[in-house]
């Protein structure tokens, strides 16, 4: 997972992330473009500790409570589903301004 970052942006594969507002998440935001890295932020949602990555027809879940655990779901109508409701999300959440 270290290098993660960096084989993506080898592979040129950009990457858009929602984020709980932070110090540390406006450090990626400013680094994002040169990351290949869209980064929008959103106030107080809680306290979790989860990912969600999303790609083709795949969803990966990671929880990292304890050990690290790790669901694979791949589906077209799931990933459908969950990328309907980040794009609703992205597209209410004003975008960054330097």
């Amino acid at each position: 997972f270290p290098n993660f970052t960096k084989r993506r942006i080898q592979k040129k594969i950009p990457v858009k992330i929602i984020l709980k507002d932070t110090p540390k998440a406006r450090q990626r935001q400013k680094l994002g473009p040169k990351e290949l890295r869209e980064v929008k932020l959103i106030s107080d949602v809680g306290d979790f500790s989860n990912l969600i990555f999303m790609w083709e027809s795949k969803i990966a879940l990671f929880f990292f409570i304890g050990e690290a655990i790790v669901v694979v779901i791949e589906s077209k109508e799931l990933f459908k589903g969950q990328k309907a409701m980040f794009d609703f999300i992205w597209n209410t959440l004003p975008s960054y301004t330097v």
